[in-house]
């Protein structure tokens, strides 16, 4: 285990961010057992192939649609649990919140198939990705308080990396569990319960330096609002950070539409297997970020993130088209190589999204920024898969054969976005 650890950590950490860096890597990989289990790739192929027959068609479409979506549609509650979390000592919160995570994942072993147990899936997903929204903002907090600020960059890649690679074994095995006709995926489940137990007991271990100091600074402030007047002020006088929210709004409606639509396709018009299905749309995707991660953070660390995206976006075009050739072609070669493409760009992507706004921002108005961004991430997730299944159940409904060629309609926003990206580069002389 420690030599695994080692592999994710950072020689120039001090002994002390060595200590507590160790403790978080093994809480958050027993964590991300749970967290790839509940991803929307692989909760979205157990619903298209466990439940679907049993229930509406519609409903399925629809709850496709929103556990595809969960993740970032929890970041909007990321303010809550800020507000929540205020003036309280930061672990002792989170682990009463992990408590509730792991009830919620326990339940999923129970579900029945069917309407009931659709909207079970559904709202037990959603609660789960609610709380680890919890996590996700209390550990920026901890990083903040615990490493100096030229190794956080390092933590969150190593964190990144550690957790795509334990989520994508953990969805390979649903897969290989769920390929089969019986209920043998639900194990997976209660294997995540108990890891996010092992998780919460070896958070009891982790301290936020300076953490009294903290708490006095928050009862002493007034609590964050979930977007602040100046935020709204940033969105009318910033016209490059608004250009580029608006890029990034086109380019990541395409990327939230692929999950659920390479699902429908690999499942109905390639007639794949369910293992295959979750491979191609989370296994392999994870892996390439854990591969590929801290190439993309150098990249990222050297330039503007709009003369970035100028360049990186084509990568993106490039993979989404050979998954739309791949598809309307029945030919699942272009389908892996695009998969392992769109992986290796989606990794770029999400350091970029964790990031770019502090091109924009000054160190006061950060948190701001950030608010604008993840309000509009959770604005389309909410929106463009619902966008992305009705646009295949149309075409169905006119050709069944038609759906295959449904990748064209993320392939196309991402192609806006890009387009606009390299137009904001272009200009970048005007914004001055």
């Amino acid at each position: 285990m420690e030599k695994l650890i080692s592999l994710f950590t950072s020689r120039s950490f001090s002994r002390r961010e060595r200590v507590v860096s160790g403790i978080e890597m093994r809480a958050w990989g027993l964590l991300a057992v749970g967290g790839g289990a509940i991803n929307g790739g692989v909760i979205g192929v157990i619903i298209q192939n466990k439940f679907t027959l049993q229930s509406h068609p519609a409903l399925a479409l629809v709850a496709l649609a929103l556990v595809s979506g969960a993740m970032p549609i929890s970041n909007l509650t990321s303010t809550i649990w800020v507000n929540a979390s205020w003036g309280k000592k930061k672990i002792i919160f989170l682990k009463r919140v992990l408590l509730v995570f792991v009830a919620l994942i326990s339940a999923m072993f129970f579900l029945p198939t069917g309407n009931f147990g659709l909207l079970g899936m559904v709202l037990l997903t959603v609660g789960c990705h609610v709380c680890s929204a919890c996590l996700i903002t209390i550990r920026a907090l901890a990083w903040r308080a615990n490493y100096s600020p030229e190794n956080r960059a390092k933590i969150a890649a190593s964190n990144l990396a550690l957790l795509s690679a334990v989520m994508a074994v953990s969805g390979f095995i649903t897969g290989f569990l769920a390929n089969s006709d019986s209920e043998a995926y639900r194990l997976v489940f209660a294997v995540s319960a108990g890891c996010s137990l092992a998780a919460i007991h070896l958070l009891s271990r982790l301290h936020l330096r300076h953490e009294e100091q903290i708490i006095r600074m928050e009862r002493s402030s007034p609590l964050r609002r979930m977007l602040s007047t100046h935020a709204w002020k940033i969105l009318k006088q910033d016209r490059r950070y608004r250009d580029y929210l608006l890029c990034m709004f086109a380019q990541g409606s395409g990327n939230l539409m692929y999950v659920p639509l390479i699902i429908l396709v690999l499942s109905e018009q390639l007639e794949q297997s369910p293992f295959v299905q979750i491979i191609l749309s989370s296994s392999v995707h994870l892996l390439c970020v854990t591969l590929s991660v801290r190439l993309w953070a150098n990249v990222i660390s050297s330039t503007h993130i709009v003369n970035f995206r100028a360049y990186h976006s084509w990568l993106m075009v490039l993979s989404m088209l050979l998954l739309a050739m791949g598809t309307i072609n029945l030919e699942m070669d272009f389908v892996w190589i695009g998969s392992i493409m769109f992986g290796i760009a989606l990794a770029g992507g999400r350091l970029g999204w964790h990031l770019g706004h502090n091109d924009f921002s000054s160190k006061y108005d950060s948190s701001d920024y950030m608010a604008l961004h993840v309000t509009l991430t959770g604005v389309r997730a909410l929106i463009m898969p619902m966008v992305g299944v009705a646009f295949y159940q149309l075409l169905v409904n006119i050709n069944p054969s038609y759906g295959r060629f449904v990748l064209l309609l993320p392939l196309t926003f991402i192609t806006i976005g890009a387009a606009g990206f390299v137009f904001m580069n272009l200009r970048a002389h005007e914004y001055d």
